[in-house]
């Protein structure tokens, strides 16, 4: 039979030491654990009673909710309003002069000046001036739409230049 190092056998003899500790302390400490006892809880005070907001107002007051209870189910939302129908206003068109136009295939950018606000403007297709929105964008021209009203702008063309008189 082999024989162990000195070292290995202190460990072993260590462990079987520790082992037989363990169990003792276990059994020990079993059989000295206490019963539990009982306590006595003193009971809780009675709860307060507070009176209902419902019962405090009386059902003349409660009026909608008592005539149109809230989850019943003959329950209907009131009936809707008449709607006026929109009036066709006539709005005024802006007074626009149009100095430059880069026009592309489906888009295009339009500046100028706005003559009545006495502001330059820059549009683009489909951006909205007031009431009016930018609905084309062409070569020569910019039009506004505002529902059934449609107003053309047309590109202003600059003076041609007279050439300057020669100095004597």
């Amino acid at each position: 039979m082999p024989t162990l190092p000195p070292i290995d056998r202190a460990a072993l003899v260590l462990a079987g030491v520790s082992a037989l500790a363990g169990i003792i302390v276990a059994l020990v400490g079993g059989l000295s654990v206490a019963k539990p006892t009982a306590v006595a809880v003193p009971p809780l005070p009675a709860a307060m009673a507070v009176p209902s907001p419902v019962t405090a107002q009386s059902m003349a007051e409660a009026g909608e909710a008592v005539r149109r209870p809230l989850f019943s189910q003959s329950r209907r939302p009131p009936p809707p309003k008449p709607v006026a129908p929109p009036s066709s206003v006539q709005v005024a068109p802006p007074d626009l002069q149009v100095v430059g136009i880069i026009a592309g295939a489906s888009n295009g950018i339009a500046t100028g000046t706005d003559k009545r606000l006495q502001k330059p403007f820059r549009l683009r297709t489909g951006d909205t001036l007031g009431e009016w929105q930018v609905d084309s964008i062409t070569r020569t021209s910019v039009r506004l739409r505002h529902d059934d009203q449609v107003q053309d702008y047309p590109l202003v063309t600059p003076p041609p230049i007279t050439p300057a008189p020669r100095p004597r």
